[in-house]
């Protein structure tokens, strides 16, 4: 499991897209598919159920992303503060 995995992870829960949540990254669509068809595998668990209206996340998803969105973006702002530093 990467920090990039679950960044992407948690761009796509929040705007309930793919296609947003990699143009907001600027990457493409298959780029954040891929990484989250591979987070998912390596759960061993559907995170998002996807259809033509958007993605949504599943029971197993939305466990995931209270889990993990507070430590993510801790992570992110330290990573921010240190950057300062440098």
């Amino acid at each position: 499991m990467e920090l990039r995995q679950l960044k992407y992870f948690l761009a796509v829960a929040d705007q309930r897209s793919f296609v947003n949540a990699a143009n907001s990254l600027y990457l493409s669509r298959q780029a954040v598919s891929k990484a989250i068809s591979q987070l998912e595998e390596e759960l061993g668990v559907e995170l998002f159920m996807r259809d033509t209206s958007g993605a949504f996340l599943t029971p197993a998803g939305m466990s995931f992303y209270e889990r993990i969105r507070g430590p993510v973006m801790e992570l992110h702002q330290a990573r921010e503060e240190m950057r300062q530093y440098g």
